[in-house]
């Protein structure tokens, strides 16, 4: 599983970041719960489909547009990775994620995403809105980005209003 997404889209197979976040996710906490070396070669081969389907632009790595339309949570599939990209950070100090994740949370705060208005108002739905927020905030915490972290913090503010 060396390059497992590049692997599924040379396969023809649906491309869904969403549920990938998911994957990547199970292996960090089944790695935790064994130290199994081999899980964390499996997740460096999904890093690496990611760094394959990403364009380097001013220092980060922004996932082509190709794989965000039509996607499940269509915007928010990429940003969905976020959160486990972090920890795998944490876990490995594999420096190929952060400009994956820089990329993802710049994408999704740009106003071209739509993902919120200028005074931090959100539209979708509540539960592709609080995958977001958490992978912003946990991304802010990781690398101690306190500008980051209060507009993770309006954007829960505003999320919380949705209840």
């Amino acid at each position: 599983m060396k390059n497992f997404l590049s692997i599924a889209i040379a396969c023809g197979t649906e491309l869904a970041l969403w549920e990938q976040g998911r994957v990547f996710y199970a292996l960090l906490a089944w790695f935790d719960d064994s130290s199994d070396e081999r899980l964390l070669s499996s997740a460096r081969g999904m890093l690496q489909g990611l760094i394959g389907i990403s364009q380097a632009k001013d220092g980060c790595r922004y996932v082509s547009d190709k794989y965000r339309a039509g996607a499940a949570f269509e915007p928010l599939g990429p940003i969905s990775m976020v959160e486990c990209l972090a920890k795998y950070h944490e876990t490995t100090t594999d420096s190929d994620a952060i400009p994956l994740c820089e990329g993802m949370v710049r994408t999704i705060l740009d106003p071209q995403t739509q993902f919120t208005d200028s005074k931090y108002r959100l539209s979708g739905f509540l539960r592709g809105n609080v995958a977001v927020i958490a992978s912003i905030a946990r991304f802010a915490a990781h690398t101690n980005n306190d500008m980051l972290l209060d507009d993770a913090e309006r954007l829960f503010r505003s999320a919380y209003g949705l209840i």
